[in-house]
């Protein structure tokens, strides 16, 4: 029987008063709650039972050995670890998650849907209001809650025992395909926890409307650019979804960044432009080699009619059956250059999505 996963790192999960919503801490600020719930892509949260009376760095066994058998139970296993943006509470995290992994594996009409499973990771995000009232305090972030970068800092060393299960998945899965996706804040949240990390090895990694610089990817060059480049180097491919369409990283670009009116340094300063709305910077310096942008403006758009109502853009990769069908192939290991309906453009491993109706 199928089951559902999530897995996360807030001190109390079901927390949702600003003051209660932290990461772990002390003695345990490396580890994470396990939560699991009968049925595949199960959207209702009160369905989600944490496996163990108190979190651990390590999965219960109960977890372990029932997503062990789902995954062994597949003709090609493989597993991706979903990360959300913020705005999301815990309950709107298993939501937003279990539909998105529902979608990957029904609504693509270009090709078949996703055959793994997807399994979200919950950091401490707040609901929109206080999201936005309390989205940073510096950059690079230096304490360890507080305002949603800061919690996200204080999410680093739990990250990073998620990473280290995933790579014991291996082990206990022959054959498994470990993969990584983030949308929106959750890019932030790989790029703080990849930098923590050497000598794992991560499959595919897909940065959905990434809110982070637009030189994160880029080879480091000793100053600001190539903050985020061990998403790559630990990494076999890293792609990168942008649209110019979406208005919520256009407004994060004007109102918190160093060119900002107020000059609020929540990005990187020399490097403004968000990695999801202007995709990765080729004016400057060198991107890594197995980095690939996909510029999705001519889909992830408010004329597509595919866009459902009261969705916007930025949300619009989780929901687009192209886009869908685009990061199935990818997560199914497709090369760059062979996944349907993108044309290569000037730049190197760097396409645009074409529309199909």
């Amino acid at each position: 029987m199928a089951n559902s996963y999530m897995i996360t790192n807030r001190n109390q999960p079901t927390a949702t008063k600003f003051s209660d919503i932290v990461p772990l801490s002390g003695n345990q600020v490396a580890s994470l709650w396990w939560y699991m719930a009968n049925g595949a892509y199960n959207q209702t949260p009160a369905d989600y039972i944490p496996q163990s009376s108190n979190p651990s760095q390590t999965p219960p066994s109960n977890f372990q050995s029932t997503i062990v058998a789902q995954l062994k139970a597949q003709t090609t296993p493989r597993l991706v670890v979903y990360i959300h943006g913020l705005g999301d509470l815990w309950n709107n995290a298993i939501t937003s998650s279990a539909l998105f992994a529902s979608n990957l594996a029904t609504l693509p009409t270009f090709g078949e849907g996703y055959t793994g499973l997807l399994v979200g990771f919950s950091w401490p995000s707040y609901d929109e209001f206080e999201s936005d009232l309390n989205y940073a305090t510096s950059w690079p972030s230096e304490k360890t809650s507080g305002s949603i970068r800061d919690n996200i800092n204080g999410s680093v060393q739990s990250f990073g025992s998620l990473i280290s299960w995933l790579q014991n998945m291996r082990i206990a899965v022959p054959g498994l395909t470990v993969s990584i996706m983030c949308h929106s804040e959750g890019n932030y949240m790989a790029m703080l926890g990849m930098a923590a990390l050497s000598s794992v090895s991560i499959d595919q990694v897909i940065l959905l409307a990434a809110d982070i610089n637009n030189a994160a990817l880029q080879i480091p060059d000793g100053r600001d650019a190539g903050n985020g480049a061990k998403i790559a180097t630990l990494s076999t491919r890293v792609t990168v979804y942008h649209s110019a369409s979406d208005n919520a990283l256009a407004a994060s670009e004007g109102s918190f960044g160093g060119l900002a009116p107020l000059g609020k340094d929540f990005h990187n300063p020399r490097y403004n432009g968000r990695l999801g709305l202007s995709g990765p910077s080729f004016n400057e310096g060198t991107q890594q080699a197995n980095m690939v942008g996909l510029d999705c403006s001519a889909v992830a758009q408010y004329t597509n009619p595919n866009l459902p109502s009261g969705i916007i853009v930025h949300s619009s990769y989780r929901y687009i059956p192209q886009i869908l069908a685009d990061i199935t192939q990818t997560l199914q290991d497709a090369s760059a250059g062979s996944v349907t309906n993108r044309t290569p453009t000037k730049n190197p491993n760097s396409y645009y999505m074409n529309y199909v109706s």
